[in-house]
């Protein structure tokens, strides 16, 4: 039986190149408006087939992106809520940090981790109108959500199903929502640390998702 061949130094450095460029244009610009064409030249690739060739579409390039910031997200979630594991009831608030800090260290994720905020919030209104359609499959794999899933049912587990489901939505929404918005704002005012202003909003974004998950 034979190995699959590992891509060269050459191949992965155009690949990393691509996903740069890609995620600097989805999120300036926005995922429908930018072609593959665009991304082959903004990553500055003389084979205008280069982009195609590694990814295959523009979706194939999407889920690179994602494949590149979601399993370091999933693990830190994973570490945070550990401890918490083995409570037959879990405080909300440890919960939510488990959700959200993940995503806040993206803000200062110099390898493209305000983009990928940005273009996040683009794919969750895909994201959600899927997850209440039984006959349609998510259009991109995120990873093993299961340990924020099962902490997240533990904190509503008052409630009924379909209103908890909408409840995690909206919270998913809200919190992916603004902190693209933030990352925006400290792009333009060229910050690469929270200040006063900052660490207000994440804490009214704090509140805001307890509120969201335990209000009867």
């Amino acid at each position: 039986m034979s190995l699959k061949t590992p891509p060269s130094n050459k191949s992965a450095a155009t690949r990393e190149k691509i996903i740069s460029a890609a995620e600097q244009l989805f999120a300036e610009r926005g995922v429908v408006s930018v072609s593959l064409a665009d991304i082959n030249r903004h990553a500055g690739q003389r084979n205008r087939n280069a982009t195609h060739y590694h990814f295959g579409s523009k979706d194939g390039l999407i889920q690179a992106i994602l494949d590149k910031h979601n399993p370091g997200i999933l693990a830190q979630r994973e570490q945070m809520l550990l401890p918490l594991q083995d409570s037959p009831t879990l405080p909300a608030r440890a919960v939510v940090q488990a959700l959200m800090q993940p995503l806040v260290d993206k803000m200062f994720d110099a390898n493209g981790g305000r983009e990928f905020l940005c273009i996040n919030a683009q794919l969750m209104v895909a994201h959600t109108r899927d997850a209440f359609r039984k006959d349609r499959a998510p259009a991109f794999a995120i990873g093993n959500n299961d340990a924020l899933t099962e902490a997240l049912r533990k904190v509503m587990h008052d409630l009924p199903l379909r209103l908890a489901r909408q409840r995690g939505t909206l919270a998913a929404v809200l919190l992916v929502n603004a902190l693209a918005d933030h990352s925006r704002l400290m792009q333009q005012e060229g910050r690469n640390k929270t200040n006063a202003e900052s660490k207000f909003m994440l804490r009214a974004l704090e509140d805001a998702l307890v509120a969201i998950l335990v209000a009867p």
